[in-house]
């Protein structure tokens, strides 16, 4: 335990992961939170708020298939109970107005994911909507039946947390449910830097005729790109694209 205690000491020295590191003051950095071990919730949050985020994740238990009944509501009972005593802890330590607050929208039901985002809203600044699993087994048409009663009645930014866009064609049609309802969301890039780390880039697949990752050896004129160069095309590529299903001229 005593290096990571260094590390979040260190970076906090320094001013912030953002301050550390050099990280562009128009990049938003959300410190995460760890579900690989159970701490004290505001243990967390007094870490986070050493490494000087822009947005705090709260931490949450996540629901589990065979999870029964009452387990999903002492569960979602805690995860509420854990956004309203970070919130408390942050305004008596004087901070409330440093730190956006991003609430985890559990839920096993379309129904549920809308309530627990109506209830993360009235206390944090955006609502993240767990849906890594589903995009793991490609049930795309399930997760647009929980994001459009949450795109049409939340006003606050919506994280579909796992997402990943690694599905471009299924990316379209997100942006099109947030066009529609007015919404606002976030894409998470995680897709984009993990290709990019391993020299994939965004490119036409002639077999198939769908834009997908494919490795540089394969791409014409990207021969010898670094992992950077990878990441600035990949960023810039998938921009263009959902630039285009917003119908804005690129």
């Amino acid at each position: 335990m005593r290096k990571p205690y260094n590390f979040v000491r260190s970076v906090s020295e320094r001013g912030g992961i953002k301050e550390a590191y050099g990280v562009p003051e128009n990049v938003l950095y959300i410190a995460g939170s760890d579900r690989t071990f159970i701490r004290d919730p505001i243990f967390e949050l007094r870490e986070a708020v050493c490494l000087k985020p822009d947005i705090i994740q709260v931490h949450d238990h996540p629901l589990e298939p065979d999870d029964s009944e009452d387990t999903v509501i002492e569960k979602l009972t805690i995860n509420r109970v854990t956004v309203e005593k970070c919130d408390e802890w942050l305004r008596q330590a004087g901070m409330r107005d440093r730190f956006m607050l991003l609430g985890v929208a559990q839920g096993d039901s379309p129904e549920i994911y809308l309530e627990e985002s109506r209830v993360m809203s009235k206390i944090c600044e955006c609502v993240g909507v767990p849906v890594a699993g589903l995009t793991l087994r490609k049930k795309y048409d399930y997760i647009k039946e929980i994001f459009i009663p949450i795109a049409k009645e939340i006003r606050k930014p919506i994280q579909l947390m796992g997402w990943g866009s690694s599905s471009v064609h299924e990316l379209r049609d997100i942006v099109h449910i947030t066009k529609k309802h007015d919404g606002l969301v976030w894409l998470e890039g995680s897709t984009v830097i993990r290709n990019s780390i391993q020299h994939r880039v965004l490119s036409l697949n002639p077999k198939s005729d769908k834009l997908d990752y494919r490795n540089i050896a394969n791409v014409k004129g990207a021969k010898g790109w670094t992992k950077k160069d990878c990441f600035e095309y990949n960023n810039r590529t998938l921009k263009g694209v959902i630039k285009q299903f917003l119908g804005v001229k690129v």
